[in-house]
């Protein structure tokens, strides 16, 4: 599974640190029901805002 997730990663220009919850534990920690969902964390650990379902360039520009 992380070779895929790299692979999907380099072949899209993903410039963001991607996660991988092998255990889902963090899947449990915030009660995903669904993927993808994306999380915007500030730098205090704090979660601004939640993003169920697939999700824009336009979008992620927006949060920045």
């Amino acid at each position: 599974m992380p070779e895929i997730a790299l692979s999907f990663a380099l072949r899209h220009g993903l410039q963001s640190t991607v996660l991988l919850d092998t255990d889902g534990e963090v899947g449990l920690l915030y009660r995903l029901c669904g993927t993808p969902t994306t999380f915007f964390v500030n730098s205090q650990g704090v979660i601004e805002d939640i993003r169920f379902g697939s999700i824009t360039q336009e979008w992620i520009a927006e949060k920045l």
